[in-house]
């Protein structure tokens, strides 16, 4: 200790950040328990988090072999590094400790509680028996290590039985502040109290909420997030749905009719919205346009076929993960010029924006 200790006071600041960035995630924070010294120069080197993950799969069960929890935290430009919480009672703990066969657990600090613990490479094994306040000590410990900007959150296994784990995870300054959320499918709902912790988590670029909503949620709160993937929208009205202001907005199995379809396209030719790029509605299964929609969506607007030989745009709208063939479509243009195409198929309902005035576009992300 009294080594690197020594070796810090011939570092130079720059020396001592490029020192850092040689190190993987695991080594840093071994080397931040070294003095206080080395943990005040990881800190001050903000390293942003690229990724942070959150699986609570088994954090109710106590399972023995498998893991309650697990977090991990990928900084910008470095590999992960994972902790993996397994519960174990406290005459276990003192017996792994006394082990002479295997001297690899050791005690180890994190926000002032001791865990035992195993550290490799690339992860660290937490032994607690009570992998919870063993999930938020580590969590908070992290956080006041690299402390800039999150980029991105996922947080999987959404159950409310979860939920004083997750809203407070969400209330955390740094995780508030993210750029991009994420939560997986899910079959169960999520509470209406996350459901509304989520929706109103300020600045994000991004969100995809794949989770089940309550039938009965309800949100105030105008969607203006550039890009919105939401997988179960059935809990949106028509007026929540026509007041997003987003770029790209993609919604799975709403409840909206051909009604509230053509009431989105008038609302949009009639606007100034020069900021919304692409608008899908998806669905799981086939959709029988005639007798779901009864043909409303055209009602009142008028458009045209695209042909092959027509120069105004191309037959692919391009986006972040492949292309949409809007070979079918029908093209409107609005009264500034701004011009966008209609498309539907078995599965979706498709409105892209190929330019406004002064600006163009061939890409949605």
């Amino acid at each position: 200790m009294e080594e690197f200790t020594s070796l810090l006071d011939m570092l130079s600041p720059d020396m001592a950040d490029g020192l850092l960035k040689q190190m993987n995630p695991v080594d840093i924070i071994e080397l931040s328990n070294v003095s206080p010294q080395w943990e005040h120069v990881v800190k001050s080197n903000q390293t942003e988090i690229k990724e942070l993950h959150v699986n609570l799969e088994g954090m109710e069960y106590h399972w023995r072999e498998k893991t309650c929890a697990i977090l991990g935290i990928k900084p910008v430009q470095r590999s992960f590094v994972h902790f993996l919480f397994y519960y174990r009672k406290e005459e276990e703990l003192k017996k792994m400790l006394e082990d002479p066969e295997d001297p690899t657990f050791v005690e180890k600090v994190f926000d002032d509680e001791t865990f035992v613990c195993q550290v490799r490479q690339t992860n660290i094994q937490v032994f607690t028996p009570n992998p919870k306040l063993a999930l938020f000590n580590v969590i908070d410990h992290m956080l006041r290590l690299f402390t800039g900007t999150i980029h991105m959150v996922n947080i999987a296994d959404c159950l409310p039985v979860y939920d004083d784990i997750i809203i407070p995870i969400l209330k955390k300054k740094q995780v508030n502040m993210c750029k991009k959320i994420m939560f997986p499918f899910s079959v169960e709902p999520v509470s209406n109290a996350l459901a509304s912790r989520v929706m109103a988590i300020p600045n994000l670029h991004a969100m995809e909420c794949l989770f089940k909503f309550p039938d009965d949620f309800r949100s105030n709160k105008k969607i203006t997030i550039p890009h919105v993937r939401i997988g179960s929208s059935a809990w949106m009205t028509r007026h929540y749905f026509l007041n997003m202001d987003c770029e790209n907005i993609v919604l799975t199995d709403s409840n909206f009719d051909g009604k509230d379809m053509n009431a989105f396209v008038k609302n949009w030719l009639e606007g100034d919205n020069k900021k919304l790029r692409r608008m899908q509605l998806t669905w799981c299964n086939p959709v029988d346009w005639k007798s779901k929609f009864q043909n409303h969506i055209m009602d009142g607007i008028k458009g045209n076929k695209w042909k092959p030989k027509d120069k105004t745009r191309s037959r692919y709208f391009k986006i972040r993960k492949g292309q949409i063939d809007c070979s079918s479509g029908i093209d409107i243009t609005r009264s500034d010029g701004a011009f966008a195409t209609i498309m539907r198929d078995n599965y979706s309902f498709s409105f892209v924006v190929w330019n406004y005035p002064e600006t163009t576009t061939s890409s949605s992300s």
